[in-house]
């Protein structure tokens, strides 16, 4: 790209920012545009942006267009993450929700392993542009399938679409409604009727009335008001902030370094696939092991395994001074631990925690913190290695000029 498209080191940061900017701003109004056209719909206008971002990219002439592109699919990712948890957890019966939610952040970590591999080929001045255009696939796939699914019958409910709920609930549970479908099907006989009033009730803990007209969906100032959602949402957010301050992107970019310093390019290069394998592995595991154990043990497990690696890497690394090696695998190891618990869950726990009249508008402030720690880390991570280059110069590193060699 470099000679196609000459950046500098801040126009290339400013480059890769802007994805996650977007993803901010894609995830402050998921949520709102989940709520309007609903969950289907909302994908694919998302599509629309995968589309026009990835052509503008793999066509750009100039920074103005990479810069565009880069955005756009930065917004349409945002979108996506607030929308597609929900989605399938409105979709999934209760007894599998764990095992079905998880297979977004599976897809996600398979992207990020396919994208690994294509870039050890495809990372060149010829191919660049044909490595971007590689995002075209599932965008194309996402515009054929999604067609094929029904709208969520919550949303449906919440419409007073009463007809569409129950067709919608036929085709995913082949026109038998069973348990599952029993916490959905009342709220869509009753929604045009007076079941705004347990909502509003909902809002302020059933302990004040409401002065506002009455609403299917919980604003953001009601969500905030509610004295019984209020830990809750606190909970949901608070993962959301600890996943991406918990290191796992300064892990990842460390271990690249590591390898890159201390192997040949080709073993480097390997190194840094086999860190999206094990991602992916232990995304695997988690999700075959999320019903089963639960989400709280996961993320205690996943805490404490990342508390012990990160431990294991500062002293192998200055105190014993030990083989790159042995850091090398505990940055690994690190990886598959975030992987297990604290990667996926944190978007599943979300529309579990919280009653469906609160999803959207608490996925929408989850995304938009997690896109926004994400950005902040981004912008502070390369500053926060020059200060602590510095205070350590500025403490440690004594004034030579002039002195006397000491033996």
């Amino acid at each position: 790209m470099s000679s196609a498209i000459p950046m500098t080191d801040w126009e290339w940061g400013a480059f890769v920012s802007l994805f996650l900017l977007g993803g901010v701003i894609g995830g402050l109004g998921g949520g709102h545009i989940a709520s309007t056209l609903g969950r289907r719909r909302a994908l694919l206008c998302t599509n629309f942006l995968y589309t026009a971002g990835t052509l503008s990219i793999t066509f750009a002439k100039g920074q103005s267009a990479l810069y565009l592109g880069r955005l756009l699919t930065g917004i349409a990712a945002g979108i996506s993450t607030v929308v597609v948890p929900v989605f399938i957890n409105e979709l999934a019966p209760p007894k599998s929700a764990g095992l079905l939610c998880s297979s977004n952040q599976t897809a996600i970590v398979m992207g990020i392993l396919i994208s690994a591999v294509a870039g050890v080929w495809m990372a060149t001045e010829e191919l660049w542009r044909g490595l971007f255009a590689l995002n075209l696939v599932p965008n194309v796939l996402q515009w054929l399938l999604l067609p094929l699914c029904v709208e969520s019958p919550p949303w449906l409910a919440a419409q007073g679409l009463a007809q569409d709920n129950k067709e919608a609930l036929a085709k995913l549970y082949n026109h038998s409604i069973g348990v599952e479908e029993e916490r959905i099907l009342p709220e869509a006989s009753e929604a045009g009727a007076a079941d705004d009033d347990s909502i509003e009730d909902l809002a302020h803990g059933g302990h004040e009335p409401l002065a506002p007209p009455l609403r299917r969906h919980l604003s953001l100032k009601q969500l905030f008001a509610s004295r019984d959602l209020r830990p809750y949402l606190m909970a949901a957010m608070g993962l959301h902030i600890v996943q991406q301050f918990s290191g796992i992107n300064a892990a990842i970019f460390y271990s690249t370094t590591i390898f890159m310093e201390n192997y040949p390019i080709e073993t480097a290069t390997k190194l840094t696939v086999l860190v999206s394998v094990v991602n992916l592995i232990m995304t695997l595991v988690s999700a075959g092991l999320i019903d089963t154990l639960g989400r709280r043990t996961l993320l205690l497990t996943s805490e404490a395994a990342m508390a012990f690696c990160a431990a294991a890497i500062y002293v192998a690394s200055n105190v014993m001074l030990a083989p790159p090696a042995v850091v090398g695998f505990f940055l690994i190891a690190f990886v598959g631990s975030f992987a297990i618990g604290l990667g996926a869950i944190p978007w599943i726990i979300l529309p579990e925690l919280l009653p469906a009249p609160a999803i959207t508008v608490a996925a929408s402030i989850g995304t938009g913190l997690n896109w926004g720690s994400a950005f902040l880390l981004a912008l502070l991570f390369p500053v926060a290695i020059s200060a602590s280059a510095f205070a350590a110069t500025w403490n440690f590193v004594p004034e030579t000029k002039g002195g006397v060699l000491r033996l």
